[in-house]
C-alpha cells in the first residue's frame, strides 16, 4: 500500500511540474521601452492641437491608464502586453489610445508593437506600426486599410516647436476613398494629422503640450 501510495505521489508531481512547465513556456511579449517613449504617456498629460485652417484649439487630456495581458483564446500560443489610454470628452472625438505588443521579441533599438487610435463612434485606427520597412505598402484588410510607414524626419518644425525623430505614416482606406496622415514624434506622441475623405479635409497639429512619461 506504502509502494503504491508513493507511485501514486510522484505521478501527481509529474503532472504537476509538466502543467507548470507548459503554463510557464508560453511566450509573454512587452511593449518595449522605445516604442514608450513615441506612444505612452501617463495620466493628467495633455496636447492642445491647433486646426490648420481655422485658429481654434482643441484639447485631448488623458484621464485614466490600463494595463494588461492578453492572449490569443483560440490558440494561447503566446501572450502580449496591452495598454489602454482613456481620455478626457474632447472635441476631436478622440476616445481612447490603445498600446499593443508585438507577437515576436524585440532586438535592442527596434519596434514592433502597434498604436490604435478610437474614436467616439467606435471606429478605430492604426496610427503607428513601425516595424514593416520604409516605403512598403502593407495590406491589413478593408476594416484596417493599407498602411506604409512613408518617412522618418531628423526634425520636423510646427508652431516654432521642433522634434526630433518623426515617423511619418499613412493609411488609406480602400472602401471610402479615405487617407489619413500621421506624424508621430518621440517623447511628444501625435504632433499632427491629416485627414482626407470625399466630404471633407482638414488638418490638426501640435500647438503646446504638457506631457509626463
Amino acid at each position: 500500500m506504502i509502494r503504491n501510495f508513493i507511485k501514486t505521489m510522484v505521478f501527481l508531481l509529474i503532472i504537476f511540474a509538466t502543467g507548470c512547465s507548459s503554463t510557464s513556456s508560453v511566450p509573454s511579449y512587452k511593449i518595449s521601452d522605445l516604442f514608450k517613449s513615441y506612444c505612452y504617456f501617463e495620466s493628467g498629460s495633455s496636447w492642445t492641437y491647433t486646426n490648420d485652417s481655422t485658429p481654434s484649439t482643441d484639447k485631448v487630456t488623458i484621464s485614466e491608464i490600463n494595463e494588461s495581458t492578453r492572449f490569443e483564446p483560440s490558440t494561447d500560443d503566446y501572450r502580449y502586453q496591452a495598454i489602454e489610454i482613456s481620455l478626457d470628452d474632447n472635441p476631436l472625438n478622440m476616445t481612447l489610445f490603445e498600446l499593443t505588443a508585438g507577437t515576436t521579441q524585440v532586438e535592442a533599438g527596434k519596434m514592433n508593437s502597434l498604436f490604435r487610435m478610437y474614436l467616439k463612434d467606435g471606429s478605430y485606427y492604426l496610427v503607428f506600426s513601425p516595424q514593416y520597412p520604409l516605403g512598403e505598402e502593407i495590406s491589413l484588410g478593408e476594416t484596417i486599410g493599407r498602411y506604409t510607414n512613408i518617412e522618418i524626419l531628423n526634425t520636423m518644425t510646427i508652431y516654432d516647436n521642433t522634434y526630433e525623430s518623426v515617423y511619418h505614416t499613412r493609411v488609406i482606406m480602400d472602401a471610402t476613398g479615405s487617407e489619413y496622415h500621421y506624424y508621430i514624434a518621440k517623447n511628444y506622441g501625435l504632433v499632427r494629422f491629416t485627414v482626407s475623405t470625399s466630404q471633407e479635409q482638414y488638418s490638426y497639429s501640435l500647438k503646446s503640450s504638457s506631457l509626463n512619461q
